[in-house]
């Protein structure tokens, strides 16, 4: 009895120990990209300033809007629209670095279905093609959250490109449309789940939402 105590407690002890060296990988290279991506803009704005130098701002902003996820679970496969018209709400820093060009740190939660839902974090490159048109493009990260309590489905960060297109309606309103590709796929896992079993992997996520943007600092 004392032996399979032990060997409980051990396997317990390696899970853990292997679950948190995880953890500890995904935080480190989140960093890296993060640190990289701000010397990025500190050297567009300082080292290359546009003609338009004056025009340059900083600026926050606000979105919320609703999401659509390709997914596979052991429920369920394909495209899913939530059943939330509200399943995305994020917070938004940026910077003009010229007329047509500006950079944009969002962040905030996501919840596209029972399953795929956490905080996101992400680095993005807007340009203005025309007056009420721009796209945008960045790197997204996924924090998907750990779910249940007996039979815990394990959360796990995955890195998401995605590619939008922005629509201005007014001064500080915009119509966004995006798409997620998730470069990895496998957002949660269960515990006790071997090699056989069907994974929660992520293969698309398209996103509509409403923008608010407004002008925090300008160096006119």
């Amino acid at each position: 009895m004392g032996k399979d105590v032990t060997n409980i407690l051990a396997f317990v002890e390696e899970r853990y120990s292997t679950t948190r060296e995880n953890h500890l990988i995904e935080m480190r290279t989140m960093k890296k990209t993060f640190i990289g991506g701000n010397i990025f803009l500190f050297l567009i704005f300082f080292c290359f300033p546009s003609k338009n130098n004056y025009s340059q701002s900083v600026y926050g902003g606000v979105k919320v809007g609703s999401s659509s996820i390709n997914s596979q679970t052991p429920e369920e496969r394909g495209w899913k629209l939530n059943e939330n018209l509200l399943s995305n709400y994020q917070i938004i820093i940026g910077l003009s670095a010229s007329k047509n060009v500006d950079f944009y740190i969002r962040g905030g939660y996501s919840f596209a279905s029972k399953t795929y839902k956490g905080y996101e974090v992400g680095l993005f490159y807007n340009h203005h093609l025309i007056s009420f048109i721009s796209g945008y493009a960045g790197l997204q990260f996924h924090f998907n959250e750990t779910i249940g309590h007996n039979s815990l489905l394990l959360g796990k960060t995955i890195k998401i490109f995605v590619l939008g297109v922005s629509f201005k309606v007014s001064k500080p309103l915009n119509i966004e449309l995006d798409y997620g590709y998730p470069l990895d796929k496998e957002y949660a896992y269960f515990e006790t789940c071997d090699e056989n079993c069907t994974k929660y992997k992520v293969y698309g996520i398209i996103k509509l939402g409403l923008k608010m943007e407004f002008n925090l600092y300008s160096l006119e």
